[in-house]
């Protein structure tokens, strides 16, 4: 299959784009500004690959490839840098 690029920007919008540079249908989705890099894993071990991004306005919120949020959670603080995941 072809490989998706996911990428946050200073106006807020979260973006999946395919290989053409189209955004897939759901997107972008809104949040505050994204300094950070955003994560595309499987965070809730469903078998499904989720998109986790952090804003400056210290939100931080994990998406279906569709745009669907799947949580969402303010942590009171700005998020500039980008997110890791462990196991």
């Amino acid at each position: 299959g072809h490989m998706e690029v996911v990428v946050g920007t200073s106006m807020g919008f979260l973006y999946v784009l395919d290989c053409f540079g189209t955004a897939l249908p759901g997107w972008p989705v809104q949040m505050g500004e994204v300094q950070g890099q955003a994560l595309a894993l499987d965070i809730n071990s469903d078998g499904e690959v989720e998109i986790f991004a952090a804003d400056t306005r210290g939100n931080v919120a994990a998406f279906a490839v569709s745009g669907e949020e799947v949580w969402s959670r303010h942590v009171k603080s700005l998020v500039a840098h980008g997110a890791m995941a462990g196991d």
